[in-house]
């Protein structure tokens, strides 16, 4: 889920610090200033005795904090009626938070297609693995999970709605056909990335990229260049041509640190050798590749990159979740129950052949 949300105003009523080797009763809403590592606010506040089965449990609530500017709650719970009371105004504020970051402008939760944001840490388009911009398999079936089980304890239509909205995202954005096949086939499976923010441009890479080094430095004016992944000989190869971190055969020079001026089109290269002298080549990634649009698949490796034709990469733990939302809907809609045994079919198919 993306951290990065508006949240709704709350009232705010601030009771001051809180002490974190105590146990205190609090006022609700609560605001407190004691931090501990990192910056986080963590108290630990027991509530009442809770009687069930014959055993007698303590009920310790773990108020977490971010560094968003946001209202804890510490919550005194009654009995078991107030834990259900508690739950039910803590999924109730779930879902307002939902519904509030609803939009086609970040930061947001969901779009207006259905596809669920994520966040990825870190975050920073210069060093994250993923584009920040892009949600995730996983993230989309747990939030439809989610809201399928909120029905089925509340028979609250709400529920059932946004889930249906983020099932025809999911079925639309992540599969390479919505439709289940109607025999059982192991390629229909999720995609793991889909752009959900905002359009960004994807990356290349390139394998014979030259640079004349003087005396173990060179200055590289390569276009919209990203990143520098490895230098060697003229005579030396590629080992794997689809990835830009190969293994080298012949050659290589250790790179000792590399300065991209990010925007600029321009990079210099600093090898830990300083007697090397003459043209090397140089493997490169650039900001260069298309645009990838809010719904497209896209993938992280080895570059941010749109995918190929009939191409599909799938996060197997991500299958388990499916089959979960695929029998919830198979319950819940009788009524369409082909589809949902298709799509649960050929995900069991999936999952044996993992």
């Amino acid at each position: 889920m993306n951290n990065n949300c508006d949240f709704p105003q709350m009232p705010q009523k601030p009771v001051g610090n809180v002490e974190v080797d105590k146990i205190t009763q609090l006022e609700y809403p609560l605001h407190s200033n004691k931090t501990v590592e990192g910056g986080k606010v963590a108290p630990t506040i027991y509530g009442d005795t809770i009687t069930k089965n014959g055993r007698e449990l303590k009920a310790p609530t773990i108020i977490v904090s971010s560094d968003k500017p946001i209202y804890e709650k510490a919550v005194m719970f009654n009995g078991i009626k107030g834990l259900r009371k508690k739950a039910k105004e803590w999924a109730d504020g779930y879902y307002d938070f939902l519904q509030y970051n609803t939009k086609d402008t970040p930061s947001l939760a969901i779009n207006e297609l259905g596809l669920v944001g994520a966040s990825f840490i870190p975050s920073d388009p210069i060093t994250s693995y993923a584009p920040p911009s892009a949600g995730t398999s996983e993230g989309q079936l747990l939030t439809i999970r989610g809201c399928l089980l909120q029905y089925k304890a509340t028979k609250e239509a709400k529920w059932k709605t946004l889930a249906d909205k983020l099932m025809d995202g999911l079925l639309n954005y992540y599969y390479a056909t919505p439709n289940p096949p109607a025999t059982p086939d192991v390629s229909w499976v999720p995609h793991w990335l889909v752009n959900v923010n905002e359009p960004f441009t994807s990356r290349e890479y390139f394998l014979d990229g030259r640079a004349t080094f003087v005396n173990g430095v060179a200055t590289v004016n390569y276009n919209k260049v990203f990143k520098i992944h490895s230098v060697r000989a003229l005579d030396a190869e590629i080992k794997q041509i689809w990835t830009p971190d190969s293994e080298i055969i012949g050659t290589s020079y250790e790179i000792e640190s590399t300065q991209v001026r990010y925007g600029e089109s321009s990079a210099t290269i600093t090898l830990k050798d300083k007697t090397v002298n003459g043209e090397l080549l140089v493997v490169y990634s650039s900001e260069t590749g298309p645009t990838i649009n809010v719904g497209d698949m896209c993938e992280a490796y080895p570059v941010w990159r749109p995918m190929d034709e009939g191409e599909i990469a799938c996060a197997v733990d991500a299958l388990h979740w499916a089959l979960d939302c695929f029998y919830l809907y198979l319950e819940l809609e009788p009524n369409n129950s082909t589809k949902w045994q298709r799509a649960i079919d050929c995900t069991l198919k999936a999952i044996e052949a993992e």
